[in-house]
């Protein structure tokens, strides 16, 4: 985040939230689209009441962490996935804490703690980025070249330490309709992010609907919910858009240079 706003000006991330048509088919794909199909689906394939609450809760959280490095990798609009992390991280701390009781009966969902990690991991560092690509643009240039291959390093580190510690969890759910859920919904909200899209931007929406926000999630599971296995498959769910959507990144960045050429 701190790398988007060291190579971004306001106006380029910003800017794109002054489409009312564009920000409405976003919210319209991340905040009704994706938890309708996390309940129709739960309903179809006959999830436990566990894993059921599992899957919405991941259907609610919008605003993934590393939506910009997922754009990145694509090929796409990182500035654009930006201005997407402004836009659906407030609106994720507002929407869970009002819809989840809703859909999960007895649960109550602390706002604070679900903003706390998106303020301080996200919003700031993208801020403070903007603030120092607007004020010292002779300092910004140098930094973005050593925040850009610190980030990519981190989130590899990242993703073999999620891997690692989560491979018991992911193991033990093998064989289960919890698995198969997670690749449909995964699949399925790529399909609605795409579609509920202009043209232009279709590959960036996309992403921001497939790539449900792990961090909101993690936080409701386990402080609202606690029941173990909600836990799981909130977990097991939303990691899994990880290991599905990256390599398919990178593949939709290969074919693209492949077609230029």
């Amino acid at each position: 985040m701190l790398n988007v706003g060291l190579r971004y000006s306001f106006r380029e991330v910003l800017g794109p939230l002054r489409d009312v048509k564009s920000v409405a088919l976003v919210l319209l794909a991340n905040f009704v689209a994706a938890p309708a199909f996390a309940w129709a689906l739960g309903t179809i394939l006959q999830l436990s009441d566990e894993h059921m609450a599992g899957l919405l809760v991941v259907g609610t959280a919008a605003g993934a962490p590393i939506l910009t490095q997922l754009v990145a990798l694509a090929g796409g609009k990182v500035a654009y996935a930006g201005s997407m992390m402004f836009l659906l991280l407030p609106a994720t701390v507002i929407y869970m804490p009002i819809v989840l009781p809703l859909l999960i009966s007895g649960v109550h969902v602390d706002a604070w703690a679900v903003a706390k990690p998106m303020i301080f991991s996200m919003l700031v560092p993208l801020v403070v980025g903007l603030l120092v690509h607007h004020y010292w643009p002779s300092v910004a240039a140098p930094l973005a070249k050593i925040a850009g291959p610190l980030g990519q390093l981190t989130l590899v580190l990242m993703l073999m330490a999620v891997l690692v510690s989560t491979w018991n969890t992911l193991t033990g759910v093998l064989g289960q309709r919890l698995i198969l859920a997670g690749i449909l919904y995964i699949a399925g909200c790529f399909g609605i992010g795409y579609l509920l899209s202009s043209r232009e931007l279709r590959l960036e929406n996309a992403f921001s609907t497939a790539q449900r926000n792990f961090a909101a999630v993690n936080v409701v599971a386990i402080n609202s919910i606690g029941d173990p296995d909600t836990v799981v498959a909130a977990v097991v769910i939303s990691f899994m858009a990880m290991f599905i959507l990256f390599p398919a990144a990178g593949l939709i960045q290969r074919r693209g240079t492949t077609t230029s050429r």
